[in-house]
């Protein structure tokens, strides 16, 4: 039995994802399940490719009785060209469709493509069984079957092989000449942001890895000399007593020779979790801040907790917090919210440019259905793009625009030159070139 698994295609766009391409940890740990189980896996890296389909054309000639194929809204368009590839070069092939969008929206796959299945959740366990023709596969989905999501527990997390035991573990990242690696530890979101589909994915709950194996991880990592590692997690110290559990040992167990990056809510950085984050040589903290606008984060973005509540002075100060203590704060702002004026964008800018740091910037939002901006907001969206399939038009995740007409034209305008001034230069960084010319359409109204 031989099984391949193809990663969602991003075809990046110029410069501005380069930095943060890797294996998608998700196939990786479903690689390392199989193979713990007597399957044969490979993986395909996709994104190692300016253009994936010739090398994917290639990968094919060596017949599969199973491939799954990774899905997200962003990667659609290529995720649905990559089971056309499949089914064309390797028709005897059953096609498993996966992944974010697959999870979310089944229907679509099995309408738009010739995909034989899709598995909605959490992956590894149902793909098995479906390899191995159980009676009864969790989360499984076929034309005429559309199941509810299979959501992992806590313990079959903790029997899952680690995705470090993947034969092909490090041959994958070597591909990507990447000189860090990914792992996760927990899973989920209880918050309800209104432009995230996460927390509805797991139910608002939260899933966590045990910490023993998550230091086992980082041994073998550290015996093979990697230096750096990011935990993938959304929000890692949601939980403190886990947070402090899982860097307290990462401290003992003299794992701080690696520098971690993590993703973190800013409300809930204290004393105790810079302390802990100093030990264990955490250098980033990946913040969503979306807004410096305390208005935007409460009744537009629906941040919840304390965040929704901190004004511009209190993040400020957490953020200033972390520079102290060597922890470099790397920001995401979303600029473009239903109810965000120039007003706010002034002030986003002035954020921008007073507080140094490392930033990434989404201008406006694609929320999924699964959202609640979607919900919110589905008679006003919108449509991104029709993406047309043999079987007719399939439409993309929509547009979210700004209330405010003059607002939303600044912002699409300034998105523009953007990137047509990082086509001249690729050393330039996207967020200083859009505000500096989002900055100077503003001063010039």
């Amino acid at each position: 039995m031989k099984v391949l698994l193809i990663e969602p295609y991003k075809n990046k766009r110029d410069n501005l994802d380069k930095n943060y391409t890797y294996p998608a940890p998700g196939l990786l740990s479903i690689a390392s399940y199989l193979e713990s189980n007597g399957i044969e896996a490979d993986y395909f890296p996709s994104n190692t490719y300016k253009n994936s389909q010739a090398p994917l054309k290639k990968a094919l000639k060596k017949k599969y009785d199973f491939i799954g194929v990774g899905t997200t809204g962003y990667t659609l368009k290529n995720d649905l060209k990559h089971i056309e590839l499949v089914k064309k070069y390797s028709p005897n092939s059953k096609v498993v469709a996966g992944g974010i969008y697959a999870w979310l929206f089944p229907q679509d796959i099995l309408k738009h493509s010739d995909a034989d299945y899709v598995i909605r959740g959490n992956g590894e366990i149902p793909f098995l069984k479906l390899i191995q023709k159980n009676k009864i596969v969790p989360g499984l989905c076929t034309k005429t079957n559309i199941s509810k999501p299979f959501i992992i527990s806590n313990k079959e997390l903790a029997k899952l092989p680690s995705i470090i035991k993947y034969s092909k573990y490090n041959e994958t990242y070597k591909k990507y000449h990447a000189t860090r690696r990914q792992l996760f530890a927990t899973l989920g979101c209880p918050f309800n942001c209104n432009f995230c589909s996460v927390p509805h994915m797991y139910n608002h709950e939260m899933r966590y890895k045990p910490t023993d194996l998550v230091i086992a991880d980082l041994k073998e990592l550290q015996k093979q000399k990697i230096k750096k590692v990011f935990f993938v997690d959304p929000d890692l110290n949601v939980n403190k007593k886990y947070f402090l559990e899982l860097f307290g040992k990462i401290f003992i167990n003299k794992l701080n020779n690696i520098s971690f990056s993590i993703q973190a809510r800013i409300d809930l950085i204290d004393k105790d979790i810079i302390k802990a984050s100093k030990k264990a040589n955490i250098k980033y903290f990946f913040i969503g801040v979306e807004s410096i606008s305390q208005k935007i984060r409460d009744k537009d973005l629906n941040k919840g907790g304390k965040m929704a509540k901190m004004n511009e002075k209190e993040i400020i100060l957490k953020l200033k917090e972390l520079k102290e203590n060597k922890i470099t704060p790397f920001i995401y702002l979303i600029l473009g919210t239903p109810l965000t004026t120039i007003k706010e964008l002034k002030e986003n800018i002035s954020f921008y440019n007073s507080f140094k740091g490392s930033y990434e910037l989404n201008p406006l939002i694609f929320p999924h259905k699964e959202t609640n901006y979607y919900k919110m907001y589905k008679d006003s969206l919108i449509l991104h793009c029709d993406l047309e399939t043999k079987y007719g038009i399939l439409s993309l995740p929509s547009v979210l625009y700004c209330k405010d007409k003059k607002a939303n034209s600044l912002i699409l305008s300034a998105d523009k030159e953007a990137f047509k001034e990082l086509k001249k230069n690729k050393k330039k960084h996207y967020p200083s070139v859009f505000m500096k010319l989002l900055n100077e359409k503003i001063e010039s109204i």
